[in-house]
């Protein structure tokens, strides 16, 4: 039984979802920052908040994908929603991903006037 306030731990099904909610949405940060780029039509704010953004879901990412999440089969059925299209190697090389650097955008700050 759960008390009022608790919630039952995630499921995988849960886990791998919301894996792919943020995956979808760094996606569509870094999508903003590529059509910029591509037309050279640069809106420097939105830059560096969609980078902001991807930084802080990047760290957030690698907590997705505990062992109990790999449910790899070759050629299985799968469901786009649920089931993980992550290659099996995610959890091979998981401690080099944990231990990797942020792909945080370093952004200059202008210096306040003296």
């Amino acid at each position: 039984m759960i008390a009022l306030g608790q919630q039952a731990p995630a499921t995988m099904n849960d886990i791998v979802f919301a894996r792919k909610a943020l995956m979808a949405t760094i996606a569509n940060n870094m999508n903003a920052i590529d059509e910029m780029r591509e037309t050279g039509k640069y809106d420097i704010p939105k830059v560096q908040a969609n980078a902001d953004s991807v930084s802080v879901m990047w760290m957030a990412l690698l907590h997705l994908f505990p062992p109990s999440t790999n449910n790899w089969t070759d050629k299985a059925p799968r469901d786009p929603a649920v089931d993980t299209f992550a290659s099996p190697t995610i959890w091979e090389t998981y401690g080099a991903l944990k231990g990797a650097p942020s792909p945080r955008l370093s952004r200059r700050r202008p210096s306040p006037d003296p």
